[in-house]
């Protein structure tokens, strides 16, 4: 089941919040890219509509994917309508541009990483240096978690960073307030955006969301292996750094799909979010730029 947090970590990656009162626009730039596609189309739409979803919400640059026009030679022609809260003359069009070309083009950050034990036993011997006074931790055995209360987010963010050899560190919200649980895993993940053809939300018939995880043939073959080594351990989840699940891997993978279980009381909005933040994240082959340009006009 994925841990408590998921909503605070969606919000981080920009996918869920509250409504936004946005002023009509005072400019409308236009940029149109002509891109080289190694996966084809099908592949890149989907993951290209997350992540220009992100790059509105997260990042405040409103915008719509105006047109697309597909060559048969794997090429596409890309248009994109960016709405300017300034002038055309005032704002700064190589940038977004820039911010444009980079959400279409770079490649994925989806990381799966098995949970280590012995990485996180030497993660409670650093964080019980660093904890400020009045703050507690405690290890969960045999998961290889870390539990911290009484510290604020952005030292947990800096732990983040912790120069812990060979060893990645992942944090997420704990279900008591103001307590947060802390993982470490390998520091270069196993599998990625690779192993992944697409992420759909189920329901059971209960009403419990799940996540079906459509794996590519590298992506059987290696969730095979993983399921098989680290058999009971979590499987950390992350996307741009951020952990998204850690479900625990119960039994070995014996099919073409992975199935993370979002537990009940899962909205349809965060299930959907998370399905977006990874397939934004699954795009294994990075589109080349042939050409590119921008344009602005008054609304």
């Amino acid at each position: 089941m994925i841990a408590r947090g998921l909503a605070a970590a969606l919000a981080a990656l920009g996918l869920v919040g509250g409504c936004r009162t946005q002023a009509p626009p005072q400019a409308v730039a236009t940029v149109s890219v002509d891109l080289s596609l190694p996966g084809g189309l099908a592949q890149a739409l989907p993951v290209w509509r997350a992540r220009l979803r992100i790059l509105d919400r997260r990042e405040g640059l409103r915008q719509r994917l105006a047109d697309i026009t597909e060559a048969a030679d794997g090429r596409a022609q890309v248009r994109v309508d960016v709405l300017l809260d300034a002038p055309c003359d005032q704002a700064d069009l190589p940038a977004v541009q820039a911010r444009v070309i980079e959400a279409l083009t770079r490649s994925g950050s989806l990381a799966f990483r098995p949970a280590s034990v012995a990485l996180g036993n030497r993660l409670a011997e650093r964080l019980r240096q660093a904890l400020p006074e009045g703050a507690d931790l405690t290890t969960l055995g045999t998961r290889g978690a870390v539990v911290v209360s009484g510290v604020d987010e952005a030292r947990v963010r800096s732990w983040g960073a912790l120069d812990l050899p060979g060893a990645t560190v992942l944090a997420e919200p704990a279900e008591a307030p103001g307590s947060y649980r802390l993982w470490a895993g390998p520091r270069r993940p196993p599998l990625t955006g690779a192993a992944v053809t697409d992420v759909r939300v189920q329901q059971r018939a209960r009403g419990e969301r799940t996540l079906r995880v459509n794996l590519s043939p590298s992506g059987i073959e290696g969730f095979a292996a993983l399921t098989r080594s680290h058999l009971h351990s979590a499987l950390l989840v992350s996307v741009d750094g951020r952990l998204v699940a850690a479900p625990m891997m119960n039994e070995r993978l014996a099919t073409d799909y992975l199935e993370i279980s979002l537990g009940a009381g899962r909205s349809a909005t965060e299930a959907q979010a998370l399905a977006a933040a990874m397939s934004a994240a699954a795009l294994p082959a990075a589109p080349t730029v042939t050409a590119a340009a921008i344009t602005c006009a008054a609304p």
